[in-house]
């Protein structure tokens, strides 16, 4: 015997003993059943709609500078899986494989979070203090590495289902502290494609199961089915407004849970002005475009606008003198300004100063500034100093030897708009002055009477250089570098600013996601380490820098901008604009040349700025959007502010236009910062839900985004079905009763319709009457014949029988009373043909 015939023998002795039930559902061959059968692998649709699904998902993830490399990862794995993989199946990661790659990539994202300290207990430990985003970064680096590594492999049913959890969990992850609107608008086709992909996958799961039950034949002729035009069209209608809500919804009600997001209300992680300077590692630090001030710089001589050249314009808000560090396991530290000592506050701003030799307004330009400050959470105003009075009746305080302009204190959290106006002798040519007189004329008395002005100067020398032992020992090396001759305050100060801002390789960056070194200063750590920061790292590092050399310095913060608005011929300060630099007491003795449009002083003040690129690169790198801001000043000036001033004029009506101003004000500064948030791509996500609670404004602008986009879908075929039901309602449906139909047909030929509103006793007296009031001859009437049928009709339609064989005599009279009418009405149509003829 064979071997082939023994193993036909032993396949019909397994099917013989097998279920009869199994035999008749058209069970397999029980001997190929025993073979192990490979995973099948989804469609070519199916392939495709999961390929797009990982490139979203990788790009959802990228929302800054750190992360944009996951877009690349995403993009390349995503193209080069699909064609080489998926299409061309030229190769294929196999399973195992595959799995010791995720862990790899496993180990390799938390490296990064794992510290291995062979002195210390444990010796293994992992950070658990979140800095900034780096923990969600470590996940989402995993989430993305995993995505590219399932796209290596052949797509079967598994394969695609753990590429869409997956990309749930980038949503999820990119929810957390992606504001960007990019998240938004992706959301929408990922959902989109991700039930669509689902959708495909259950009717391919449904399809397996049934195909089991039948031959092959029909498992083959079952899989040239494709879904119907119909099932796509209701697919899209039932998906996109659900997707739709779900977008809306998840975006902006839902609050971001991240540092900064957490601490944005309270300005500690956005660009912006604050009254102290905080130095912490927390992460990516956000820009706000919303407006801050409106400045107008003019000519008092020749009343022209003044436009500014060179590094731009400085408007200073606040001086800070008192630095303050806490050392510990994530190190901070703080400057404030200092509470006391020889700063005296006057009420109203100094007096002009006018030079004795003419000849010296050749070299200053006297210049007019006016400032409309929005509101703000401080009562700091902004001024460029020296500044002197143009203008009685401010409610401001002008501090002595700091230079800046405060409102009066008050109990409130957020103070209003406020303008005024100052001259000043700052510019020259455009160019403004980096040197402040420390007094201006009549202030010397006030500091007599006042604490020791070397109070106050100790204060500006205090240095540690046991914290801080590598700035002084790189400000000792830069100082040994100049010649003996030329070490003068200034010049050593000029060699620190080119330092931190040129040669010693520092660079900028927003993003404050170094790790705290335990027990270091911050100040100590961007110097010796890190090297990376925004401007306060580097205005903190100049002064404590010059410092260490015994100059004294301090910190001066407010905004530095050169965005200038050529429709309104007016500069433009932005919460972006937000910047610190540094000041230097520099005696007169060692000043670079005379100094012009201030009183001559035996000490002045030197501002430095060691910021890389502080210049239109990096301050103005959003340009204003002119037309629509200066529409909005114009509205502001001669409409909000008109109905304010006719409003104070008319008491009778003054709360109702104070309260119709404030919220036309309200209605165009938010169109501002809407408009600004969508040109900077940060359409904030969460940021409808206040105060880091769910929001329902939102969650209902997403269901009536919802119901009008469903209403727009289902339009169109709501529309031809209305017209449909139009054209139905205008025809008469006709009589299922066949000698009524005929009768009927009779009375339409001669133009006497029957209306669907009309029942049949009133069509048939509306016949008769317009019939037989022509009709002389009482036997050429219809009113007889038409109600045989009439009535024949109620009793054939609302009786529960009709005539039967035997009732030949109920049919007689309706054949003859079809025939009498039919007769009659072609004698009453040729009597009416007559007529018109005869006419």
């Amino acid at each position: 015997m064979s071997l082939d015939t023994k193993i036909e023998s032993l396949r019909l002795k397994l099917i013989e003993r097998m279920p009869r039930s199994m035999v008749l559902d058209g069970a397999k061959d029980p001997i190929a059943m025993t073979a192990p059968v490979a995973e099948p692998l989804v469609g070519g649709q199916l392939r495709m709609i999961f390929a797009l699904v990982s490139l979203l998902g990788g790009l959802v993830l990228a929302s800054d500078a750190e992360t944009h490399s996951f877009a690349l990862i995403a993009i390349f794995f995503s193209l080069f899986g699909y064609l080489f993989v998926d299409w061309m199946g030229f190769f294929s990661l196999p399973p195992m494989l595959a799995y010791a790659a995720m862990i790899v990539s496993a180990i390799f994202c938390v490296s990064g979070l794992v510290h291995i300290d062979l002195s210390a207990s444990p010796m293994i430990w992992l950070e658990q203090e979140q800095t900034g985003n780096r923990h969600l970064i470590a996940v989402s680096r995993l989430l993305v590495l995993v995505q590219a590594i399932l796209m290596l492999q052949a797509k079967t049913r598994r394969v695609c289902e753990q590429l869409c959890i997956f990309c749930l969990l980038e949503l999820i992850v990119a929810a957390v502290f992606n504001h960007a609107i990019t998240f938004g608008i992706l959301l929408i086709p990922i959902g989109l494609l991700l039930a669509f992909g689902l959708t495909l996958l259950a009717r391919d799961a449904t399809r397996e199961q049934v195909g089991s039950l039948f031959c092959r034949s029909v498992e083959r002729k079952d899989q040239g089915l494709t879904p119907s035009k119909g099932l796509y069209r209701s697919l899209m209608v039932m998906l996109v407004p659900a997707v739709i809500l779900i977008a809306a919804t998840f975006f902006y009600a839902i609050p971001r849970t991240t540092t900064a997001s957490r601490s944005q209300g309270r300005g500690t992680a956005l660009v912006g002005f604050s009254d102290e300077v905080r130095l912490q590692q927390f992460g990516q630090m956000l820009q706000s475009n919303d407006v801050a001030m409106h400045i107008w710089l003019t000519n008092q001589i020749t009343g022209q606008p003044y436009t500014v050249a060179g590094k731009g314009l400085y408007l200073r808000g606040r001086v800070l003198e008192k630095y303050h560090s806490t050392l510990g396991v994530r190190p901070s530290s703080a400057w404030k300004a200092l509470g006391g000592h020889a700063i005296t506050r006057i009420m109203g701003l100094p007096s002009e100063f006018n030079p004795i030799r003419s000849s010296d307004h050749n070299f200053f330009d006297a210049v007019q500034v006016q400032i409309d400050c929005e509101s703000i959470k401080s009562s700091a105003l902004f001024a460029v100093a020296p500044y002197h009075q143009v203008e009685r009746g401010l409610d401001v305080v002008h501090e002595i030897d700091r230079w800046t302009l405060r409102r009066e204190e008050g109990d409130e959290f957020e103070f209003p708009e406020y303008s005024y106006k100052f001259g000043t002798h700052a510019f020259r040519g455009g160019i403004q002055t980096d040197m402040i007189a420390r007094y201006t004329v009549g202030e010397t008395e006030y500091i007599l009477n006042a604490a020791s002005p070397g109070e106050y100067q100790r204060d500006l020398l205090d240095f540690n250089p046991t914290l801080m032992p590598i700035v002084k020992s790189m400000a000792d090396r830069i100082v040994s570098g100049i010649p003996e001759r030329q070490r003068t305050r200034t010049e050593i100060a000029k060699r620190f600013e080119v330092f931190l801002s040129v040669t010693g390789g520092f660079e900028y960056t927003l993003n404050l996601n170094a790790t705290p070194q335990r027990g270091v200063d911050p100040i100590e750590q961007f110097v010796g380490f890190d090297r990376r920061g925004h401007c306060q790292y580097f205005a903190s590092a100049l002064a404590m820098m010059l410092r260490s050399q015994r100059i004294p310095a301090r910190l001066v913060v407010g905004y530095h901008t050169e965005d200038y608005n050529e429709l309104g011929n007016y500069y433009v300060a932005r919460q972006s604009h937000a910047h610190a630099w540094v000041e230097a007491l520099i005696p007169h003795s060692e000043l670079p040349g005379p100094i012009y449009g201030q009183p001559e002083m035996p000490e002045y003040w030197l501002r430095l700025d060691p910021t890389p690129g502080s210049n239109v690169e990096s301050i103005s790198a959003q340009r204003v959007e002119n037309v629509f801001d200066y529409a909005k000043t114009l509205w502001k000036g001669y409409v909000v502010e008109v109905s304010a001033n006719k409003a104070n004029r008319d008491s009778a009506s003054n709360s109702e236009m104070a309260a119709i101003s404030t919220s036309r004000n309200r209605v165009a500064s938010w169109l501002e910062r809407t408009i600004a948030r969508i040109r900077s791509g940060q359409l904030g996500g969460g940021t409808l839900a206040g105060g880091g609670g769910f929001s329902w404004s939102a969650a209902c602008l997403g269901v009536l985004a919802a119901i009008g986009i469903f209403g727009l879908l289902r339009l169109p075929s709501l529309l031809v079905q209305r017209h449909k039901k139009k054209s139905s309602e205008s025809v008469v449906e006709s009589p299922r009763i066949v000698f009524y139909a005929k009768a009927l047909k009779c009375l339409a030929n001669a133009g006497i319709e029957r209306e669907r509103w009309q029942t049949p006793n009133e069509f048939a007296r509306l016949a008769v009457g317009l019939v037989d009031r022509d009709t002389l001859d009482p036997s050429q009437r219809i009113e007889s014949p038409l109600a045989v049928l009439t009535d024949a009709f109620y009793r054939l339609r609302f009786g529960a029988e009709g005539p039967s064989r035997g009732e030949s005599t109920e049919s007689q009279q309706i054949a003859d009373a079809l025939r009498q009418l039919d007769q009659r009405m072609d004698t009453w149509m040729s009597k009416q043909d007559s007529r018109r003829t005869h006419r």
